[in-house]
């Protein structure tokens, strides 16, 4: 007997943030004080972050409690949710350029 095909669940609101800002899950939980696999947990809707943690991702992503306590509730109750996201930004790639001397008088 093979189990009931479970209906898929909306992109975690933690995941449409990233997306939406560029972030990578290593960045974030950097920036966090966690690890990846926490933050790929939550965005999989198996585990949920408390306390210290979810103040952090509160105050990094600027997104409301109920977001990580009833992510689904959340995503129902504000439908434009990821409408309103700003859209990412492309990541800077390679070193940084070099900026040109100023050009003064000339001592000679």
């Amino acid at each position: 007997m093979t189990a009931p095909i479970q209906p898929s669940k909306p992109p975690h609101p933690l995941r449409q943030w990233r997306d939406a800002h560029g972030v990578s899950q290593g960045h974030l939980a950097q920036r966090a004080g966690m690890s990846q696999a926490l933050i790929s947990l939550v965005e999989h809707y198996r585990s949920q972050v408390l306390g210290d943690r979810l103040q952090a991702l509160m105050r990094i992503t600027h997104l409301p409690a109920e977001a990580f306590l009833w992510p689904e509730r959340f995503l129902t109750t504000h439908p434009g949710f990821a409408r309103s996201l700003p859209a990412a930004k492309p990541a800077k790639v390679g070193r940084p350029r070099k900026r040109p001397e100023p050009k003064g008088p000339s001592h000679g």
